[in-house]
Order: structure tokens, then C-alpha cells, then sequence
């Protein structure tokens, strides 16, 4: 009996020993992080790093959190981060962010207010700590832009996943996402977008990496859309297609669309004055040549900063980066 005792005692001090080792190794890559952020010219403030959990739990939060990148004049800015995660499972990851965050963008700054946003991961066990795959998930969530518009939505799905071994070109990801009940204020009176889901493979120009986070960020280079599913008011529209990108962060493809209901669609389009007249003349003079009734196929060419339909303007693409 006496021996047992020792034995679990012993392995108790190991196991607590691993854990303040752990611990401080975790809050110690952290740092590292934050530093080599700042030696790659991104100005980042803290005001201190924690991590709880004993015994079973490496808990990291992150407060008082303004980074900033002078070049571009991009930011963000919030009152905590956590990074979380079961000690005897390190690589698997999940991280929560608070209810209100800001992000500041070139001439203004959004507020992000949402609820349960959070993501959950795992990386490789590699020093460059290689992303597997991630999943963001968040509940209501607005959008305000302190230039007077807002947009609002009930749900959001994001996911990546390494594509890698899919004899792929290097840097593959799949990438998926979801948004429902989609409500931008700065148009009154126009439909709720009920559903926008994609379905894509995005590769990229480096491996989306810690190196990718802390240094030069990562940039897609193709993008190809496998699926696209909008639902909004009487329309549904469905499509696919291919995009590369190139050093300036311009886009330049092709993405076939197909509109049910398409008379009714460009209808309201045209009554909200999302589309101008002389592109909804072009799209029932296409939709008169097809011959259909219900369902068209819209071909949309994006070329040097503009997306067209017929060798008519749509709308402003703007760059990446």
C-alpha cells in the first residue's frame, strides 16, 4: 500500500512538473510570437499574458490587445483573446474572441459585436507549427462602421483544411463558408439575404504557418469556387469558376452563375438600384436570346479591378492587398 502511495505521488510531481513546464513554454512561444510581430515592423501592445488550467488545461489569455500595422494603417484592437487547449493534447487548439472588437481599416474602424465567436483548430507537430485544419463558428454578430453603415447577420461558419495530400498543387487549402440572414442597414427596404454558402480551394503563395501570422502574411494565388449557393428573396443563384490572383492583389477569372427565377431577381435588383438600367436591358436582351423563362446562365468576367456581364460594367472588384 505504502508503495502504491509513492507511485501515485511520484507520478502526480511528474505530471505537475510537465505541466509548469508546459505552462511556461506556452506563454513563452506567445511572447516569442509578439516579439518577432514587432521585429517584422507590426507595432502589437499587451498588457500581460496568463495561462491557468491545472492540471488538465494550458488556458492562455491575452489581454488589452492593440496591433497595428503602420504600413497599411490595418489593425485590431480588443479587450482579451484565449488560446485553449488540453495539456495532453497540445496541438488542438481553440480560441475565443470577446463580444465587442474593433478593426480598423485605411480612412475608418468597424465595431465587431457577436456572440460565442470562437474558432477551434489543430496544427502539426512541426517548429513551424503548420495549420491542419480550423473551424469559426459565431452566433449574431454586427458589423458598424464608424462612416454610418451597418451589417448584421444570425450566423456565420468559416473552415480550412491542408489539402496537401490531395495531389495538389503546394499550399492547397479547402476553404468553406456560411453566413444566413444577411441584413446590411445602409439599404433600407432591401430583402434579407437569407443564405451565401462557398465551397472552394484556395492555394497559396506560402504555407499558412506561424511564419504566415508573425511575418510576411501569407497571399492566395488561385482561387477556384467548386460551389456558390445564394439565397435572397425571390432569387436563388448557383454558380462556379476560377480566379487567380496576381502581385498587385488584382483579380482576374471567370465564375458561371445560374439565376432561377431570373426575371424576378433582376427586378428586384433594379427596384433596390443595385444594377443600373443599361445592365438590366443587357441582361433581358441575354435572357430574350436564351430563350428561358426561368432559370439563366450569367457568365461574370473579372478583369483589372471590375467584374462585367456581357462586356457591361457590374461592379468594382477591389484588390486584395
Amino acid at each position: 500500500m505504502r508503495f502504491i502511495v509513492i507511485v501515485v505521488f511520484g507520478m502526480f510531481a511528474l505530471y505537475g512538473g510537465y505541466w509548469f513546464v508546459g505552462s511556461a513554454a506556452k506563454e513563452g512561444a506567445v511572447i516569442a510570437a509578439i516579439e518577432e510581430m514587432r521585429s517584422n515592423g507590426l507595432s502589437i501592445e499587451v498588457a500581460d499574458v496568463q495561462t491557468r488550467g491545472f492540471p488538465s488545461r494550458f488556458d492562455t489569455t491575452i489581454t488589452g490587445i492593440d496591433l497595428r500595422d503602420p504600413a497599411t494603417n490595418r489593425g485590431w484592437q480588443a479587450p482579451f483573446i484565449q488560446i485553449l487547449a488540453l495539456s495532453y493534447v497540445p496541438n488542438r487548439m481553440i480560441v475565443v474572441w470577446p463580444e465587442t472588437q474593433t478593426v480598423r481599416l485605411p480612412g475608418q474602424n468597424l465595431t465587431v459585436t457577436g456572440a460565442g465567436l470562437r474558432a477551434s483548430g489543430a496544427i502539426r507537430p512541426d517548429l513551424s507549427l503548420p495549420l491542419r485544419n480550423a473551424t469559426f463558428e459565431g452566433g449574431q454578430t454586427a458589423l458598424a462602421s464608424d462612416k454610418g453603415w451597418q451589417i448584421s447577420w444570425d450566423h456565420s461558419l468559416a473552415a480550412i483544411r491542408d489539402a496537401a495530400g490531395d495531389d495538389l498543387a503546394p499550399n492547397s487549402y479547402d476553404v468553406f463558408g456560411e453566413v444566413t440572414n444577411l441584413r446590411p442597414s445602409a439599404v433600407p427596404g432591401l430583402p434579407v439575404l437569407d443564405q451565401l454558402r462557398l465551397d472552394g480551394l484556395a492555394v497559396f503563395d506560402r504555407p499558412l504557418d506561424r511564419f504566415a501570422l508573425t511575418g510576411m502574411p501569407a497571399r492566395p494565388t488561385e482561387l477556384t469556387l467548386r460551389d456558390m449557393t445564394l439565397r435572397w428573396g425571390p432569387a436563388l443563384i448557383s454558380g462556379h469558376g476560377e480566379v487567380r490572383v496576381d502581385d498587385l492583389g488584382q483579380l482576374d477569372g471567370v465564375i458561371d452563375l445560374t439565376v432561377t427565377r431570373w426575371q424576378e431577381t433582376l427586378a428586384m435588383l433594379e427596384d433596390d438600384r443595385l444594377i443600373g438600367p443599361v445592365l438590366a436591358q443587357a441582361i433581358r436582351r441575354m435572357g430574350g436570346a436564351q430563350g428561358v423563362a426561368e432559370d439563366m446562365d450569367v457568365r461574370v468576367v473579372i478583369s483589372v479591378g471590375q467584374a462585367s456581364v456581357g462586356g457591361i460594367p457590374l461592379m468594382a472588384i477591389p484588390a486584395l492587398w
